[in-house]
């Protein structure tokens, strides 16, 4: 009980801390989010081709994905413009 309280699983003879799951991809809610910016800014950067992102399925099913690894990326490269291609959106 102790280790369940404490957010510790044994496995064997050994305590391993539980850790949390880090997404591949977010959708447009926790990407804004992350980047504190709203949806509809992101959206508009969005289908303005400024900021990376994955569109999967078709049709009524169809999703925008924003790639965890693409969004730090492409904040660093906003960070510093000398390095990257990407210009600020604003």
């Amino acid at each position: 009980m102790r280790a369940a309280v404490s957010g510790e699983r044994s496995v064997g003879f050994a305590i391993m801390p539980t850790s949390p799951i880090i997404p591949l991809a977010l959708r447009r809610r926790d990407a804004a989010r992350v980047l504190n910016i709203s949806e509809r800014t992101l959206w508009e950067w969005t289908r303005a081709g400024l900021i990376p992102c994955a569109r999967i399925g078709t049709g009524s099913r169809k999703t925008v994905l924003y790639s965890v690894v693409d969004l730090q990326a492409w904040l660093s490269r906003q960070a510093d413009p000398a390095k990257g291609e990407d210009h600020d959106p604003r």
